[in-house]
């Protein structure tokens, strides 16, 4: 039988904060997927929330990531900015990335970052809700590593390859899209296995290409929307990887499997947008458009078998208040992961609720 622990937001990031401090890990790194992970799990991403300290600890160790990663940036045009991530844990140079662009936006209006030698940045929501909370719209881009079926083919060449787009509006939260090009992220995949679920149909293919529910034969992820996911994946490639001079397709190191060499620097691209809102309207005019979009959906009548309609990020947001108040919820698999890193590195498990 499952069981869960309950831990409060505070409990959680004292001990992800202390077990990366125990690996070695530079304070900004520290600091930065801290924060990353403990938000993601409280929005209720649980794929890419705490889960993914251990793999981010494996890769500490391995080499594969530079504990004390030494992040610059270059600005080789006006509303640009190169960011070398060093090897970093992908959270650092993401929140890296998007400060710089927020600084350059306030004063030209809207501003790029192409960041290289990058590694698994984590939720990709983080970045353009930080710009987002400031006033600005944001988009950020990651590739991943071959994982997508092509379309019309029996192998993957593109990452899942994710998308994510905030802006601001009236009400506190703002509007927030988060998307794999894939129907399910691999990090679901991999919950699966060590949760020993089945996966949902449709999601996944074998070696052969041939779509498969067991976990532990699936090897690939199907696209969004057929050929319109494969497009975008091959969109976002191009963002983070063209641009950046990183590795693309199979050329990238893979985060999973068997025969990974945690030595092995990733090398990925990402690629961050901010702008500004108030250039054709004022900032007020544009918060109270994307409110009113907002609350006319919401207002729109559900059809049989659903409670509500909601916008983009409206579930994250739910969670996130019932997670704030009633606690955090960690599975006994990730629990097990929890203790080995509390025995490794002397740091003490997070306080149960």
């Amino acid at each position: 039988m499952t069981e869960y622990r309950l831990v409060s937001r505070e409990a959680l990031s004292s001990f992800v904060s202390s077990v990366l401090r125990g690996a070695g890990v530079d304070e900004w790194q520290v600091e930065s997927v801290t924060h990353s992970l403990v938000s993601t799990s409280v929005r209720g991403v649980d794929s890419h929330g705490v889960r993914l300290l251990h793999t981010y600890v494996a890769s500490l160790k391995g080499g594969r990531t530079n504990k004390q990663a030494n992040i610059t940036s270059t600005r080789p045009l006006p509303t640009m900015c190169v960011v070398d991530a060093d090897s970093a844990i992908g959270a650092a140079a993401g929140y890296y990335a998007i400060d710089r662009c927020v600084e350059i936006a306030k004063e030209l209006g809207m501003a790029m970052a192409i960041v290289k030698n990058s590694t698994h940045p984590g939720c990709m929501a983080c970045f353009t809700l930080r710009a987002a909370e400031q006033g600005y719209l944001a988009m950020a881009f990651t590739n991943t590593g071959p994982r997508l079926q092509l379309h019309g083919g029996k192998q993957s060449y593109f990452g899942t390859n994710p998308i994510a787009f905030a802006a601001p509006r009236v009400e506190v939260d703002p509007l927030c899209l988060d998307m794999a090009t894939s129907i399910i992220p691999w990090n679901r995949v991999e919950q699966s296995r060590r949760a020993g679920k089945t996966l949902p149909e449709g999601t996944c293919a074998d070696d052969d290409g041939v779509e498969t529910t067991v976990a532990d034969l699936a090897t690939m992820l199907l696209p969004i929307g057929g050929y319109k996911g494969h497009g975008l994946a091959a969109l976002v490639e191009v963002m983070s990887c063209s641009l950046s001079g990183m590795a693309f397709g199979w050329h990238t190191a893979r985060m999973y499997g068997k025969d990974v060499d945690l030595s092995k620097r990733r090398c990925l691209g990402q690629c961050y947008v901010v702008m500004r809102c108030d250039g054709a309207v004022t900032e007020e005019e544009f918060r109270k458009s994307v409110q009113q979009m907002t609350e006319e959906v919401r207002s729109e009548m559900p059809k049989a078998g659903v409670e509500r309609v909601m916008m983009p990020g409206d579930p994250e947001i739910a969670e996130a208040r019932h997670r704030s108040k009633d606690g955090i919820p960690l599975h006994d698999v990730l629990w097990a992961d929890f203790t080995q890193l509390s025995e490794e590195f002397g740091v003490e498990l997070p306080a149960l609720l």
